[in-house]
């Protein structure tokens, strides 16, 4: 693939030249011109051009898709034709130039690209918090012995991972709203809101009475979760701009952040982020009860959860699904369903990620994915390859389910069951060790390499397009 430079001086060409840019920009993906005349411009020219992806003319400009090398190409650029750099845009200011009609496939798509605009972000932090589960895990008890839980290595690093994910509304506050166009810091200081120490201390204890300006509010603990905050910065976007639009310029800097906080902390603590975290409930509590009815229905459901457990997770809905797992362990010390598909869908999972390291050529790609899939199948965290491989090659996702689909036949035909709590890495499989059925850890660890060996030929051949695998690939000598 052609360098950086190289990218720049042909694509300029493609367009016209300098001489028929008046203004040119870029977004995550796409160098954005305005051109003085684009009827003399040929797509199939500068889709031609070793390093663009494609072309699009939309709300007057004609963008060229180069990826995510484009900040380096737009710098080549700008030199080359003696334009002004100019800060990235949002790439979400093209849904604001087009009227569509309404579909439900466009809602799907819409929402999808919310969830993927807010959690892509927050990948290195998700990735970071994993590394350190892996040395925990690999030096501590369950693998070396080399440190114990009283020492400081292992606290820190509990610590370290901790962090990452008690903090997640935070996080995906401030991502959240970039992605829809509201004040970051709007956003962050909601998220900090609902995980306010004395509000996680109040769910905690045996008081949960809460009112917001005398509206009664449920008590929750919202640390670790996900939907809670994006429904709530998805309305806090409306509120905000209605005081955009009506405050005087004037006043904008004060009184649109205090009046849209105003409201949003009542509209999100009583109303927004409950019925996020109740969504989590009503689909646990479903799932869990069709996967304990037995007979065909009790195989349906676990094939059912086995294909929709990466989504759960990538939603939070799955912390749901295990707290009533984790009672019913203590209750009867066997758990038959959802730790069952937690733990056993993870093995495509991790093989998604295997798969996408040996497949695409562009080194910092493959380094975020052999990490991902070292954070899961070593430390048994499955977020950074959901978020960070799974968002970013979304087709992969898709094989994961059906890989996990055909896994779900077996364990459900099989009636493989948890007999222990412990890790959720490769190590998971000593889980399912039983006196009283011997066969069963047999089992698992066939559903386990089924999922994993399925996963990665599928996503190895078809989970990516060619050119994913292609971007970014180091030029040849």
């Amino acid at each position: 693939m052609a360098d950086n430079k190289q990218i720049a001086t042909d694509v300029l060409a493609a367009v016209g030249g300098k001489e028929n840019v008046k203004a040119v920009t870029h977004c995550m993906t796409r160098l954005r011109f305005n051109l003085k005349d684009e009827s003399i411009v040929d797509d199939e020219k500068v889709k031609a051009v070793d390093g663009a992806l494609g072309v699009v003319r939309q709300g007057g400009q004609y963008q060229v898709i180069i990826g995510q090398k484009v900040p380096h190409v737009y710098k080549e650029l700008c030199a080359i034709g003696g334009f002004g750099e100019q800060p990235a845009v949002d790439e979400n200011l093209d849904e604001a130039t087009e009227k569509k009609s309404f579909s439900w496939k466009g809602v799907g798509k819409a929402i999808l690209d919310y969830l993927s605009g807010s959690m892509v972000p927050i990948v290195p932090i998700i990735t970071v918090a994993g590394l350190f589960k892996v040395i925990q895990v690999i030096f501590g008890p369950t693998m070396l012995g080399m440190i114990d839980e009283t020492s400081d290595i292992y606290f820190v690093t509990n610590m370290v991972y901790n962090a990452g994910f008690y903090f997640l509304p935070l996080f995906l506050g401030y991502t959240s709203a970039k992605k829809l166009g509201v004040r970051p810091v709007l956003g962050l200081m909601l998220a900090a809101v609902l995980i306010e120490p004395s509000l996680v201390a109040l769910a905690g204890s045996e008081n949960l009475a809460l009112t917001v300006f005398g509206i009664p509010a449920p008590v929750v603990n919202y640390s670790q979760s996900v939907m809670p905050i994006l429904l709530s910065v998805w309305v806090m976007k409306y509120v905000e701009r209605f005081f955009d639009k009506h405050i005087p310029e004037a006043l904008v800097t004060v009184f649109v952040p205090f009046l849209t906080m105003l409201v949003m902390v009542p509209v999100s603590l009583c109303a927004v982020a409950p019925i996020g975290y109740e969504l989590g409930n009503i689909l646990g509590n479903t799932l869990y009860a069709l996967g304990n009815s037995g007979g065909i229905v009790s195989v349906l459901a676990v094939i059912a959860l086995m294909i929709l457990q990466p989504f759960l997770v990538i939603t939070g809905m799955h912390m749901a699904l295990v707290t009533l797992a984790l009672a019913a362990f203590a209750q009867n010390g066997v758990e038959t369903y959802a730790l069952v598909c937690n733990i056993i869908s993870n093995f495509a999972v991790w093989a998604m990620a295997l798969a996408v390291a040996l497949r695409v050529k562009d080194p910092n790609q493959k380094g975020v994915a052999l990490g991902a899939f070292i954070s899961g199948i070593i430390g048994g965290v499955s977020e950074p390859t959901l978020f960070g491989v799974g968002f970013k090659y979304n087709r992969c996702l898709k094989w994961v389910a059906v890989a996990n689909a055909v896994v779900g036949v077996f364990v459900g035909v099989t009636h493989v069951y948890l007999y222990n709590l412990g890790a959720t890495s490769i190590l998971s499989l000593l889980s399912f060790i039983s006196p009283d059925r011997p066969t069963n850890v047999i089992f698992a660890a066939i559903a386990g390499a089924i999922g994993f060996g399925l996963s990665l030929v599928l996503n190895y051949l078809f989970g990516l397009t060619k050119e994913q695998i292609e971007e970014g690939a180091p030029a040849e000598a």
